[in-house]
């Protein structure tokens, strides 16, 4: 459960950082399509993903660096 609002919340600061807005010019917290999905196998090699825990770090990080090029990308289109 914490893996999923680390992602989460590594979306929201992109989506913060990036000043957007949704359609009543508030600022966003995501979009209608947003999606997080946690994933693991049968070999667990890490059992906790807190804040404070090398799994959260690589969540919070993979889920950043994810959501700024996605963003990006789509801003981009626009233009």
């Amino acid at each position: 459960m914490e893996a999923l609002a680390i992602g989460t919340e590594a979306r929201v600061k992109v989506i913060h950082e990036l000043g957007l807005r949704n359609h009543l010019t508030m600022q966003a917290t995501g979009a209608n399509m947003d999606c997080v999905a946690i994933a693991c196998g049968h070999d667990r090699r890490y059992r906790f993903s807190e804040k404070h825990t090398k799994w959260g770090e690589l969540i919070g990080k993979t889920c950043v660096e994810s959501s700024e090029e996605a963003i990006k990308a789509a801003i981009s289109a626009q233009a």
